[in-house]
């Protein structure tokens, strides 16, 4: 009987200390609309008066800095995202390096403005660097985070309406299950070859899982997109073993087929969600081929 009782005044403590603010920090600038707390006394997350991004100057208390026009979302139609991998890894390291740097002496605050796009992945940002590196539970540093609401929620890159959408938690959800089985490991991250692939002209080839799940931008035979044999150096070298279809046929499949790669066609609408036969079928590719999926959609015009 004593170690659940134990465990609920562990778990009442925890959520006083997550839910505590500090006392407000000394000489806090004047541009400062809100601010939570998210690591005590160390690391703050805050919005600025406005919409507009303002330059806030150290004090002897707090390091300030901002990402609104370093790290943006690059939308193709109506969508909403959250920002890519690549900047939640340059967002971490810079983070560190200023708690580092501060080493207690200082605060580090890391603000935004008020325009909800900025400010909603900015707050997710901060999330995601709870979540990885300061042992937040998901909805731990959602409600720390909730005090800045309201965020806009993410939304589809569809040229059609879209009818469902994500919010910051499920973000942070999805990066502490991946956190948890290992998907990604910043560690061993490489930038470099991330931003590189990311581009349209070089493929637009993102891992989704390690050597398991690649996502790439369709070929085309049309020059609207890079051709199929653009690729094959890069899988054969990375173990892609199957490509997955998704719609519209702009292509030759055998160049693929005749690399010693597996082609699959699982057509279905742009923008729209697979049938269950098609998911069904999807699965046990992804289950039962050998090596790494590569799955596209349709190309577009690269630059």
């Amino acid at each position: 009987m004593k170690q659940p009782k134990r465990r609920e005044t562990i778990g009442r403590k925890r959520m006083n200390y997550f839910m505590s603010k500090m006392d407000k920090f000394t000489n806090t600038p004047a541009e400062i609309d809100n601010y939570v707390e998210v690591l005590s006394k160390q690391l703050y997350f805050a919005v600025v008066k406005g919409k507009c991004s303002l330059k806030l100057k150290n004090t002897a208390d707090a390091f300030f800095f901002c990402t609104d026009e370093e790290l943006v979302y690059d939308n193709y139609y109506a969508d909403f995202g959250p920002l890519n991998i690549s900047c939640l890894f340059k967002f971490c390291c810079r983070v560190r390096k200023l708690l580092r740097f501060a080493r207690g002496v200082k605060s580090v605050v890391y603000y935004t403005c008020a325009q909800l796009e900025r400010k909603t992945n900015a707050a997710c940002l901060m999330g995601c660097f709870g979540v990885i590196y300061l042992g937040f539970h998901p909805t731990e540093i959602w409600k720390v985070l909730q005090d800045l609401a309201p965020y806009k929620p993410y939304i589809d890159a569809s040229q059609v309406s879209c009818g469902f959408h994500l919010c910051i938690l499920d973000v942070l959800q999805a990066v502490h299950k991946a956190v948890q089985f290992n998907f990604f490991n910043f560690d061993d991250f490489n930038i470099s070859e991330y931003d590189l692939y990311d581009r349209l002209q070089y493929g637009d080839i993102n891992w989704l899982v390690p050597r398991k799940f690649l996502a790439f931008i369709g070929p085309s035979d049309n020059n609207q997109a890079h051709p199929p044999e653009y690729y094959l150096k890069y899988f054969l070298k990375n173990d892609v073993k199957s490509v997955v279809r998704l719609n519209q046929a702009c292509y030759d499949c055998n160049v693929f087929r005749n690399a010693g790669i597996q082609h699959y066609d699982l057509i279905f609408p742009d923008g729209t969600t697979p049938p269950r036969e098609i998911l069904i079928r999807f699965l046990t590719i992804a289950e039962m081929g050998p090596g790494a999926v590569a799955v596209h959609c349709k190309g577009v015009l690269a630059p």
